[in-house]
């Protein structure tokens, strides 16, 4: 049986109609056709005559790149945002660890810090989200063994997703690897284990597969989103209720959310989607309502030897007592917080905030071992600052600090080689951390 829906348009004895046509097999096609009415002589229709053209494949490519113009117009408003609203939960976040530092647990206002910096968290992992999904974010990519990464994760994804949903591994041995952000590629994972949980509200079973796939430009026109070449094939399925054709057809909508009011932003599968195209890989989904659901990720399988790095030489961390930072911000609050966060730590710090005035700090203080300067700044910019400064200190140590990306250290929002970068929001200890990493370099 075929369904057919549509409108028709009618000029005079001409008729013009566009239909969407649904075959048994519930594949769905779509019908552009034109004609016109022929009259006999008394002008009583005799028979029509026209032409009807399959337009599915323009209609699929309308279709994504109505998508591509939603993802980017949200990722504009998202990176514009980004930069002020990490300083601010940089703070928020930062004075909050201040304060339950100097609190006792049982004190009543413990609790209520407590709170208050839980939000803040929230809040920092929904701007990560925003700029994950339209490209946004900064990553740093590295040689990934899927197999290592699923197996680590696997005992948070059983705490996630609870005792009545078993979670059972295929992967395949000798698997091919991939050059991903892991931390995006965690994210991606446990987006969709939460995301099968939730269609499981009976229990059921989570299966996650890895695989190595090769495919050649015969085989790509069932996965029309794969180019040929050799990939490594991530696939997560569940048991679930399944999804209806028409939310499948939005399912990577920013903010289009199946769950109730203050259960789902409807950003999940959204980011999921921009963390694929960010690896240059694909996505394809296969659902039927009752039946359960398999998402299935493309990635482009690394080429190893092409991307190993020789490991640092280590070196002995110095004191932190005999190292002097200097803090380049040019937000007042972010600044004073970050020089405390510093300093309990036993560093030296300088603070600046703006590059003539760390340029006048460097100048009075010749034993400066690090910069920690902000990306975008009034006037020049972090690079532009470690330019002057690295004339004057080519052995100055440099971690940049930023909440979205910059060309000027980035490229397509990957690191440029070499670079030290610190996320905003960040902690003291995220802080303390890099810092050291970079003083071992």
């Amino acid at each position: 049986m075929v369904e057919t829906i549509g409108k028709a348009t009618a000029s005079g004895a001409g008729f013009s109609m566009v239909h969407r046509t649904v075959w048994p097999d519930g594949k769905v096609r779509w019908l552009s056709g034109a004609g016109r009415v022929l009259l006999d002589e008394g002008g009583t229709p005799v028979r029509g005559v026209g032409i009807s053209q399959d337009i599915t494949e323009r209609r699929m490519l309308e279709a994504k790149y109505q998508q591509a113009q939603k993802m980017e117009a949200i990722g504009r408003l998202a990176a514009g945002v980004a930069h002020d609203f990490n300083n601010l939960l940089t703070v928020i976040l930062g004075y909050c660890e201040l304060l339950l530092d100097n609190l006792d647990p049982a004190d009543a206002r413990h609790e209520d810090i407590t709170a208050i910096q839980n939000a803040g968290g929230l809040a920092a992992g929904l701007t990560r989200q925003l700029l994950a999904f339209s490209r946004k974010e900064i990553i740093e990519p590295t040689l990934l063994d899927l197999n290592v990464m699923v197996v680590d994760i696997r005992v948070l994804i059983e705490r996630l997703i609870g005792e009545d949903v078993k979670v059972v591994l295929g992967v395949e041995r000798q698997l091919g690897r991939v050059l991903c952000d892991r931390g995006q590629i965690e994210q991606l994972v446990l987006t969709l284990a939460v995301n099968a949980r939730d269609a499981m509200p009976n229990g059921g079973t989570l299966t996650i597969e890895t695989a190595n796939v090769e495919f050649d430009s015969d085989r790509t026109t069932t996965h029309e989103a794969v180019k040929a070449g050799r990939y490594v094939m991530l696939t997560v399925t569940d048991t679930g209720t399944g999804m209806t054709p028409e939310v499948q057809a939005r399912l990577f909508e920013p903010f289009f959310t199946t769950k109730g009011i203050g259960k789902g932003t409807g950003l999940g599968l959204a980011t999921v989607h921009g963390i694929v195209s960010r690896c240059g890989g694909s996505l394809n989904v296969e659902s039927k309502v009752g039946q359960g659901t398999a998402f299935t990720v493309y990635l482009p399988r690394a080429d190893a030897a092409a991307v190993v790095v020789a490991p640092p030489v280590p070196v002995a961390p110095p004191h932190a007592a005999s190292v002097t930072v200097l803090v380049v911000e040019d937000a007042e609050e972010l600044r004073e917080l970050t020089r405390r966060l510093l300093e309990r730590q036993g560093y030296k710090v300088l603070v600046a905030a703006n590059a003539d005035a760390a340029i006048e700090q460097s100048e009075r203080n010749p034993d400066i071992d690090l910069l920690l300067t902000d990306v975008v700044m009034p006037g020049d910019s972090g690079p532009e600052l470690v330019k002057r400064l690295m004339a004057q200190r080519p052995a100055l140590k440099v971690l940049y600090m930023s909440g979205y990306t910059d060309d000027a250290i980035v490229h397509h929002g990957i690191l440029a080689p070499g670079i030290a970068f610190l996320h905003k929001p960040f902690t003291s200890e995220t802080l303390g951390r890099k810092i050291r990493d970079v003083l071992d370099r």
